[in-house]
């Protein structure tokens, strides 16, 4: 499985748009200005996530269910995070 893996991951071209980089860069900068660094993260997660979904779909079936699960429960935990208070 890892040999697959790393086969995979350097035989694969990522090509990203320059638009979502743009848009990336966009957003990054409005959570720091505003202080909302738990978005920011976020949204870096978010990003990162959908520009590796290329590779992951390269892996086999069971990895990408594995990757999508995985992905999803990430997401998850950090929105619920996000939303929950912290005590001071």
């Amino acid at each position: 499985m890892l040999k697959e893996l790393t086969h995979v991951i350097s035989s694969s071209q990522l090509s990203l748009p320059a638009f979502e980089l743009v848009l990336l860069m966009a957003l990054l900068i409005l959570a720091l200005l505003f202080r909302y660094a738990r978005a920011g993260i976020l949204i870096a997660y978010l990003f990162t996530f959908r520009w590796a979904l290329p590779i992951a779909t390269g892996l086999g079936k069971e990895a990408y269910f594995g990757y999508l699960f995985m992905g999803t429960a990430v997401g998850v935990l950090a929105i619920v995070g996000l939303f929950s208070q912290t005590k001071a």
